[in-house]
C-alpha cells in the first residue's frame, strides 16, 4: 500500500498511507483542482481503508461550515448531470440508501424549512422530449393505484402519503419500499380492509 502514489493538485505526489492519514477536508482540498488519474486497484484500497470509518461531529461541522454559502455554477450543474447519466446503483448501494432513509427522522424545524423553501416555486416548462418520455412511461399504468390503500406492518392506510407520514419518511422513500419490500409494503387493489392509522 505504501508504494501507491497519489497525484496532488500542486503536481507533487504522496503515498497512499500518508493520504489516508489526512482529514477528508485536506484530501478534498489537495485533489480539487483536477481529477487525478488513480488506478482501479488504488481506488479499491482507498475504499476498503475508509469503509466503516465515521466522521467526528467536529469534522462534520467543519465540512458544513466550509460548504455554507457555496453556489454551483451552471457549468458545474451540467457536469454533475452529465456525470450521473447512465449510472446504475448496485444492490448493495440501494440497500445502503434504503437503510439510511429508514433511519432518517425529520425534525419539525427541518420540515418547516423545506416547506418554506418550496413555497411559491413553479416548475419550469417541460421539453417535448421530456413530455414524450413521461407519456411513454405512464402508458398502460392505472392512475387509480396511486390513490389505492396500502398495507404496511402498522396496518392499512388510505394512501401512500398517509403511510409515509405515519412512518415519518418522505413520500419517495415509501414508494421505494413498495418496490423493494413487497412482502411488508404493498398496494391493495381490491381493498376490503378498513383503513387504520397506527
Amino acid at each position: 500500500m505504501a508504494d501507491d502514489l497519489i497525484p496532488l493538485r500542486n503536481g507533487k505526489t504522496v503515498t497512499l498511507d500518508e493520504f489516508l492519514s489526512w482529514s477528508a477536508g485536506k484530501q478534498s482540498a489537495n485533489l480539487k483542482a483536477y481529477r487525478p488519474i488513480i488506478s482501479d486497484d488504488t481506488k479499491k484500497k482507498i475504499s476498503a481503508a475508509l469503509k466503516g470509518k465515521k466522521k467526528t461531529a467536529e469534522a462534520i461541522e467543519k465540512n458544513r461550515q466550509a460548504q455554507r454559502g457555496k453556489k454551483l455554477t451552471e457549468a458545474h450543474k451540467k457536469n454533475i448531470g452529465e456525470g450521473g447519466k447512465g449510472k446504475v446503483h448496485t444492490e448493495e448501494s440501494i440497500a445502503n440508501m434504503t437503510a439510511a432513509q429508514r433511519a432518517r427522522v425529520l425534525s419539525e424545524e427541518a420540515k418547516a424549512k423545506i416547506s418554506a423553501a418550496n413555497k411559491g416555486k413553479v416548475r419550469g416548462p417541460r421539453s417535448d422530449e421530456m413530455k414524450a418520455k413521461l407519456s411513454a412511461a405512464m402508458k398502460g399504468k392505472k392512475m387509480a393505484l396511486r390513490h389505492a390503500q396500502v398495507m404496511t406492518p402498522k396496518g392499512v392506510f388510505p394512501t401512500r402519503k398517509d403511510a409515509a407520514i405515519a412512518y415519518n419518511v418522505i413520500y419517495q422513500t415509501f414508494c421505494h419500499w413498495l418496490k423493494k419490500r413487497p412482502a411488508e409494503f404493498y398496494v391493495i387493489v381490491d381493498a376490503k380492509e378498513k383503513p387504520t392509522s397506527a
